[in-house]
């Protein structure tokens, strides 16, 4: 993890360095091993570095070579073997760095070197021949990037924060995003690469951003094939081979020259990775120690989590460090949660973590390995459909039975509803797809009467129909429009910019390449075998984690949820966060905000506050046509 700042004068005039260093500071967090800049006239570059992997010991950013070419990297190589052998660099114990390695690639390909980039990363190049400038992101998106243009000038960073220090770059809400965000139930699927401010923009995962004195032009370099397919003979070579590629995918992630920590929940997803990473760090002598947090509560020692964290120590030998979960009312927590994370929800999961990130920090982890994504990725039911069209009803009516023996209290109409509606998005022709989800969107619709008539107005607009792929199945579908929604692909930025706060690379190895692509290619009810949700993950993992643990059921998410909603709702209703700045933006008074309503405003109070409140600035424009409530 590092922090890139950039800038591109398409006017010729030489960068000012003193404008880079500013854009820096802001992401200073992001480093910690050294920050140095490159200008070559109108282009300039910089890097806030924090080495993680063990072959960066000695690296320096920017690098460049002697041909002027200028590379900046976020992100870690996965496939170094693979590149040292194409770019003929022999493996003669010289210790070459990741971003060597990219440096060796542009000189090799020019502008298609991310296309043979395989691993988590955000990079820029920048290449004196033909004055090309470069910004890129992995097929996933693990890494952030940022940047914004008027068309000739181009200012690009690691978050947006860093782009607002730009003299040229004022803060303004985008009112488009803000409306999705505040007045639908989920954001509409298409992703154009939107922030939360206006005119600054994320590069798309998988793309490249070509810059050059004729323009900026825009291209995909890798995308999932969802028209791919995988079949084996036996299931037990699907299990096989998914026990195989989880192996590889926790290995490159314990990629490491310092501790490596371990987000343990008690939950099948995290105790998988915490059984694999600890066969992994006792098989060589060069793995990193691992250091494994919890902040399950000890109070409820006869809880499930507790059950299976007790069980885990004593199955792998180790000890499962315990940090107490932070706890809801700090409103400097919410604030300081709105400025990195840079979005305008109210997550108080954030607040929950942070003594556990400050401790694997405090600790000297640099990264930190999760199972997030694997509910998305693992269990999705659009292969339900498949099986329909496959006039298979008894199965898919034995799987929707199967689905609720495994989740505590959850009504079972819930997945028959699901299936109705993906049945008949499965059923309707591509081209009026868009429009279902349309008109579901604003049937979906929360109640907003608190919300200004200007963002539901905005929330309602006409959206532009985007070209979709072919794909083999609904089940394909399903898993790639995990990857490709725009909700989740701002979550993703989100959490990886609060782990950032604390210097740690988040990272998971449910959301590898090859991973998802595998995922993607096998047969949906082969995933989820019998009706059991992550029924293939499940076996792929017999014999690496208890049996218990292996079988481990949801809990009941409703009692804890609303405990949960009750505890938050108490500490931040009986303290006093002061007037609402976000009522100029059309926001009504906390005072009239139904319960709900007001965890949400607070949301967006914060991040008002942060960035465009009395201390931040210049405030930007009032919505008008605001409705009132109480």
């Amino acid at each position: 993890m590092s922090g890139l700042v950039g800038v591109w004068n398409g006017d010729g005039s030489p960068v000012d360095r003193s404008i880079l260093a500013s854009m820096a500071d802001r992401i200073a967090h992001r480093g910690g091993d050294g920050l140095d800049f490159c200008i070559q006239g109108p282009v300039g570059m910089g890097c806030h570095l924090r080495r993680v992997v063990p072959e960066s010991r000695t690296e320096h950013q920017p690098l460049s070579d002697d041909q002027g070419n200028v590379v900046l990297f976020d992100g870690r190589l996965d496939n170094r073997g693979e590149l040292m052998a194409a770019l003929n660099i022999a493996r003669d114990g010289a210790m070459h760095s990741d971003t060597d390695l990219v440096l060796a690639s542009l000189r090799r390909w020019g502008k298609t070197c991310p296309a043979h980039i395989v691993g988590e990363f955000a990079m820029a190049a920048f290449s004196p021949i033909g004055r090309q400038l470069l910004l890129a992101r992995d097929p996933v998106g693990c890494r952030p990037l940022y940047y914004w243009t008027d068309g000739r000038n181009l200012v690009f960073a690691s978050e947006a924060k860093a782009l607002l220090a730009h003299p040229r770059i004022s803060a303004e809400p985008n009112l488009d995003l803000l409306a999705d965000s505040l007045v639908l139930k989920q954001l509409p699927y298409e992703d154009d690469g939107q922030s939360f401010f206006a005119r600054i923009r994320r590069v798309l995962p998988g793309h490249l951003l070509v810059v050059t004195p004729d323009g900026i032009a825009e291209e995909c370099f890798w995308d999932f094939n969802p028209a791919a397919q995988i079949r084996h003979r036996a299931y037990s070579d699907y299990v096989l081979t998914l026990r195989e590629l989880l192996i590889r995918a926790i290995r490159r992630r314990m990629r490491s020259d310092y501790p490596v920590a371990i987000g343990a929940s008690g939950g099948l997803d995290s105790t998988i990775v915490l059984g694999i990473a600890d066969l992994e760090s006792k098989s060589k002598v060069s793995r990193p120690s691992l250091l494994p947090l919890s902040y399950a509560p000890l109070s409820d020692e006869r809880s499930q989590e507790n059950e299976i964290l007790a069980l885990m120590e004593q199955y792998c030998g180790i000890r499962i460090d315990r940090v107490e979960m932070g706890r809801p009312g700090n409103f400097d927590h919410l604030a300081d949660a709105a400025w990195h994370s840079e979005t305008p929800f109210f997550d108080d999961s954030w607040c929950a973590e942070t003594p556990l990130l400050a401790q694997a920090s405090a600790r000297g982890a640099r990264v930190l390995l999760t199972g997030l994504w694997s509910d998305q990725l693992m269990f999705v039911t659009g292969y339900l459909v498949d099986l329909w069209k496959k006039l298979g009803w008894r199965k898919v009516l034995r799987h929707l039975r199967e689905y609720p023996r495994w989740f505590g209290n959850i009504d079972p109409s819930y997945f028959y509803r699901r299936f109705c509606r993906e049945l008949a998005l499965g059923l309707t022709p591509q081209a009026m797809r868009s429009l279902l989800r349309l008109l579901y969107g604003r049937g979906a619709a929360r109640n907003r009467a608190w919300v200004a008539d200007e963002l539901i107005r905005r929330a309602r607009r006409p959206r532009p129909r985007i070209q979709h792929p072919r794909y083999a199945n609904a089940h394909a579908r399903n898993i790639y429009e995990v990857i490709h929604a725009k909700s989740h692909r701002l979550a993703l930025d989100a959490d990886e910019m609060m782990a950032a706060r604390f210097g740690l690379v988040r990272t998971s190895p449910f959301l590898d390449r090859d991973v998802i692509a595998f995922l993607m290619a096998i047969p949906g009810e082969t995933q989820t075998r019998g009706g059991v949700p992550r029924g293939l993950l499940r076996d792929a993992v017999r014999g690496l984690i208890p049996r218990q643990a292996r079988l481990r059921r949801w809990r009941d998410e409703g009692t804890t949820s609303s405990r949960l909603e009750r505890l938050r709702l108490g500490a931040y209703r009986g303290s006093d966060p002061g007037a609402f700045e976000s009522e100029s933006l059309g926001f009504t008074p906390s005072q009239h905000l139904t319960d709900e309503q007001y965890l949400e405003a607070l949301g967006l109070e914060f991040w008002i506050r942060a960035y465009f409140g009395k201390e931040a600035g210049p405030r930007p424009r009032a919505i008008v046509g605001v409705r009132k409530t109480g």
